[in-house]
């Protein structure tokens, strides 16, 4: 043991220190105006200082438009005189076409003019605001019968009840509804409570596709007990150490199974349950002097209490219930359709005791060493491989779902040989302030044991790292001060070799002192916090096994596991299969993708292995770029290699149909500002300031587009760039690694070309540009989409959440994005907002829905009949949460902006962070990965056994095994069929902006992934406060916990997909 710190308990000069962020790196963006930036809540809410409107109203302050109006309309009554738009009274709108198109013949890349805009037949007109308060005017074809004129009340008609700044809108007396005159169908009436909200149940399987035939990491399992018991458990002297408890339950079994337990071979969740599989020969009874083995860490007795003492503990056991398992079958059969929670429950923590005794438990995955040879990492870090397990209720009956995992745990080496690989240069002596912070981040809450004291190898845990080192660390020792090098002279005949080096202070008060040398890691203890890209791609390289081998791997784990001879099992009466399940599987056909040719024609493409090449092929719609500038933090010695890739990429830009000025604002040689600003993130803001400046003293209006060459890959540099650039200054950025820009690959150039034309601002009166539509948009079969005309709009949500050790680990990030092009589903606008950190329910989502529905109004001048909503990262025990919170804010929004507004709406989970993989039966059905192909669906035998769910892959594996992604269909008013809603999502994944490929995810889930992630770079500022934030829908303050505010994005970018 080392010695304790003098006075209050603090060494001379010790403390622990604080965490920094980690420089994680983050994913790219996603297309769309993401509404990045902070998100205001209506006044309604509580708090609303949370964050802020990253995007104003375009209209007047004074008042905000409503959404409403008829779907086709009469402008209000009190709109005042109004200039009509172009396409009044039914005739389409003159707007121009999207794709700029040179004339045959024409020289070179030169700035043309647009020629007329018309994809597909006429678009819905736009709303027009009048001059004097903003009022929308809807244009009303002669066709459609006259609608009821609305009128916006003035603010003394609200009442202080109905919250400032609400709008209201009333009917004039004498009309019926819109939606009744327009034509469009009547909704259903919406649930007012939770209880009314029921889950959507299947209403049939799919039936599009061919045939292919499938294994799943499902193996089958049969229970033959009718009754579990469960008994509550209750420790003295209390502890929140799950191995604490467990080692005590196992004591006490061990002690009285043959006698007070009566052979009962328990289990025990690790908190407060235990169940049999028999009645115990009790109602209550209690246990004392339940002594845990030596080998189990327990703390430090309080002073004055042996520790001896510390380690005799008292167990009550006391029935609360018997758990029979007839109701579980019955919703096996789809004859109940409310799982029992505890006998999923029960046959869970059944299934891992066995594992749990020669495993380290992380989540539900169990890791050993012994599984596979470790893997080193960097960083002092080992890959152990392992398997994760759980028991699943599905359509085939009871199934036990493995796979393969794999995760990174510290080196069991002496801190010695532990710090040159955390601190490469380290020269053996004291560690610098940098140094010993990041060796703290690495090693504080580890646990080690000494060294010093021969077989007795005491365990302790690091609560930080001394500033001082051993020599100068000093406090009283029999009357004298004494430093820790010699306390461990004259205490333990031990000569420290490092006394230049730190001491790890341990303890609940930090109050003793340990040589790093004299302490050694313990092994099995799994690396918490966020590895570095290196390590990513390290860990990556162990988990991306090709499918053939993955499945073989999966197929030993069973075989190695044994499960017949797992007593547990055996005792609850538990069997499983050896041999994965047969599942029938279909492929969905591709959609046909629209690009454009030269001469302007649609170009189509049929997708193969779930991608296309865009060889002679122009984008859909491109945009004008005539300023755009070079910045480069690379060395000189690049300038020539810049300036040919700055050539090259315009040249692209203008062959794939955007008409990009081939020679950039200023001067590339004059803007290569080198390396030391790339790290430097107060002399890289001064750069992107300075070139900003100068362009805009060149061409008021300054940069339309800023590339930025990198000499590397790292998120704090990049994080920094998209920071100051969206929310300082207001120019959208593109940037580019040195070794891509020296390559200037045409492929490459391509990929940066899809990006630039989705970020940059079209100007005005030109159409919005588009990468490539669906054939099934232009021919208006988009099945609920546009095939019945009802104008539909399409929520994409999610909420990122901070990683262990962040700075801003107090703070989430909730995404919202929207579809606002209809007939079309190519457009997105995204708001976020902060929130608690771990919340996963959008607080703010009231809000973030009106302004995306008002948007849908102003643009496509046409209320939304049909919401679908593809919802990310909601875990199965949140989707009743989700229904009652966020389903429930949908609704009440709608109430809010007009009376009477009810579009039915579609709630659907998506879900990649499951373990379920799939491999062809036939490897010549596979594609030629080895992966199952693209479009493969699954709505049998693995599914839920009533509610409306399927797997989709929709993508094509590159590396390793694809994991599909599950769909879940939660809440259902538009009556979709399987074979709609699985067709559309499929359909939907081609439509992905940044490349030309299907992607894994609905791009409206992907897009909402993406927004939130760039939200994140914006905290990372020294200058965010914090403000507090609502918990929950309630309004409730929670103490203590507190968000970042969002700083705002620049207006300039408003409208763009800057985070793509």
């Amino acid at each position: 043991m080392g010695p304790k710190k003098k006075g209050a308990g603090r060494a001379s000069g010790g403390s622990a220190p604080t965490d920094e962020q980690d420089n994680a790196p983050r994913p790219p963006a996603p297309p769309r105006r993401v509404v990045v930036g902070p998100y205001a809540p209506p006044l309604s809410q509580s708090n609303s200082s949370a964050s802020i409107r990253s995007i104003p109203s375009r209209a007047p302050r004074a008042y905000t438009p409503p959404l409403l109006g008829p779907q086709q309309g009469a402008p209000p009554a009190d709109a005042g005189t109004v200039t009509p738009p172009p396409g009044f009274n039914g005739a389409p709108p003159q707007v121009q076409q999207p794709v700029g198109a040179r004339p045959a013949g024409s020289p070179g890349p030169a700035m043309l003019p647009r020629p007329a805009y018309n994809p597909l037949g006429p678009r819905p007109p736009v709303q027009a605001a009048t001059p004097a308060t903003g009022a929308p005017v809807g244009p009303r074809p002669p066709q459609q019968p006259s609608a009821p004129s609305l009128r916006v009340m003035l603010p003394a008609e609200v009442t202080a009840a109905q919250g400032i700044g609400k709008l209201q809108l009333k009917e004039q007396s004498g009309a019926g509804s819109a939606a009744e005159s327009s034509g469009t169908p009547r909704t259903t009436m919406q649930p007012t409570t939770g209880k009314d909200i029921e889950p959507a149940l299947r209403p049939g399987f799919g039936t599009l596709g061919r045939r292919v035939d499938l294994k799943a990491n499902f193996f089958k399992a049969a229970c033959s007990k009718e009754t579990f018991f469960h008994y509550d458990v209750v420790i003295s002297p209390d502890t929140d150490k799950t191995a604490i408890r467990r080692a005590v339950i196992r004591e006490l079994v061990r002690t009285h199974r043959s006698t007070t337990l009566a052979n009962a071979l328990p289990t025990f969740d690790g908190s407060k349950s235990l169940y049999t599989a028999r009645p115990l020969p009790f109602h209550s009874r209690e246990f004392t002097d339940i002594t845990p083995p030596d080998e189990v860490p327990l703390p430090p007795p309080p002073p004055g209490q042996p520790a001896r003492e510390l380690r005799r503990f008292k167990v009550t056991l006391s029935i609360v219930a018997n758990i029979n398992m007839e109701s579980f079958k019955r919703f096996l059969e789809a004859r109940s359709l409310e799982l029992p929670q505890t006998s999923i429950q029960v046959l869970d923590i059944v299934m891992r005791e066995m594992a749990l005794l020669s495993n380290v438990l992380v989540g539900r995955s169990f890791f050993n060493e012994n599984v596979d040879r470790p893997v080193n990492l960097s960083g002092g870090l080992v890959a152990w491989r392992g398997y994760y397990q759980s028991m699943r209720p599905t359509q085939g009956g009871l199934m036990l779902n493995l796979d393969m995992s794999a995760s990174a745990f510290h080196k069991p080496i002496n801190v010695i040989d532990y710090i040159p690989e955390v601190v490469p240069r380290w020269s053996g002596s004291t560690l610098g302030d940098a140094d010993r912070v990041k060796l703290g981040k690495a090693l504080v809450g580890v646990r080690f044991e000494v060294t010093h004291r021969g077989e007795m190898r005491r365990r302790h845990r690091i609560m930080g790292i001394t500033r001082k080192a051993a020599r100068d660390l000093k406090f009283l020792y029999n009357g004298e001060e004494i430093s820790v090098e010699g306390y461990f002279l004259q205490a333990y005949n031990y000569r420290l070799r490092h006394p230049g080096l730190q001491c790890f202070e341990v303890g609940a008060k930090k109050d003793v002192l340990i040589p790093m040398e004299v302490c050694r890691i313990v092994g099995g203890q799994r690396y918490p916090r966020k590895l570095s890209d290196s390590q990513v791609l390290e860990l990556l390289r162990i988990v991306q096994q090709k499918p053939a081998e993955r499945k073989r791997l999966t197929e030993s784990m069973v075989a190695r596991n044994d499960y017949g001879r797992d007593e547990y099992a055996r005792e609850f009466g538990l069997t499983i299969s050896k041999d994965m399940s047969d599942v029938p599987g279909r492929v969905l056909n591709p959609p046909t993708v629209v690009y454009k040719e030269m001469n302007q024609k649609d170009k189509l493409y049929q997708p193969r292995d779930g991608a296309w090449n865009l060889r002679s092929t122009c984008l859909y719609s491109g945009v004008n770029i005539d300023r755009w500038a070079v910045l480069s933090f690379v060395s000189r010695r690049m300038q020539s290699a810049v300036a040919n890739f700055a050539s090259r990429l315009a040249s692209k830009c203008n062959e794939m149909g955007m008409n990009m000025n081939p020679a950039t604002l200023l001067p590339v040689e004059d803007w290569l500002v080198g390396d030391n600003a790339f790290s430097s993130p107060r002399e890289m803001t001064a750069a992107l300031k300075a070139v900003t400046s100068q362009a805009h003293r060149t061409d008021p209006q300054g940069l339309q587009l800023l590339i930025c060459v990198f000499p590397s890959k790292e998120a704090q540099p990049y994080g920094t760039l998209k920071r100051v650039c969206e929310t300082e200054i207001g120019v959208v950025t593109q940037c580019c690694l040195a070794r891509h820009v020296q390559k200037s690959d045409p492929q490459y150039l391509a990929n940066v070309v899809l990006k630039i034309n989705v970020k940059v601002k079209a100007g005005d009166g030109e159409a919005p540009a588009i990468n490539n539509l669906l054939s099934k948009e232009l021919q208006g079969k988009l099945p609920f989409i546009n095939e019945d005309n009802v104008p539909t709009i399409i929520f994409g949500a999610d909420v990122t959440h901070p990683q262990p050790g962040e700075r801003d680990e107090g703070t989430s990030v909730a995404a919202i994005v929207a579809s606002q092009d209809w007939p079309y589903v190519n457009r997105y606008e995204a708001l976020v907002s902060a929130q608690p950190g771990t919340e996963e329910i959008i607080q703010n989502a009231e809000g973030m829905f009106r302004d995306h529905l008002i948007a849908f109004y102003r643009k496509t001048g046409q209320k939304p009949q049909r919401i679908i909503m593809y919802r990310d990262g909601v875990s199965e025990g949140q989707f009743y949460q989700v229904l009652l919170h966020e389903l429930r804010a949908l609704w009440k929004t709608c109430a809010k902006l007009e009376p009477g507004y009810k579009p039915n709406v579609t709630w659907i989970v998506c879900q990649k962070r499951h373990k379920t993989r799939l491999y062809c039966a036939d490897e010549r059905q596979a594609d030629r990965s080895g992966n199952i192909p693209a479009g493969t669906v699954v709505d049998r035998v693995i599914t839920h056994p009533s509610q409306f769910d399927f797997y989709l892959n929709s993508h094509t594996g590159l590396k390793g095994t694809s994991r599909p992604c599950h769909y879940h269909v939660l809440y259902d008013q538009n009556k979709f069929t399987a074979d709609a809603i699985q067709d559309l999502t499929n359909s939907l994944c081609y439509t992905f902006a940044r490349c030309t490929r299907s992607v894994s995810l609905a791009p409206p889930a992907y897009y909402a992934h993406l927004a939130a992630f760039r939200a994140r770079f914006y905290m990372d500022s020294a200058e965010n406060d914090r403000g507090s934030v609502s918990s929950g829908s309630s309004g409730r303050r929670e103490a203590g916990r507190a968000a970042y505010r969002l700083p705002a994005i620049k207006e300039a970018l408003q409208e763009t997909m800057f985070f793509c």
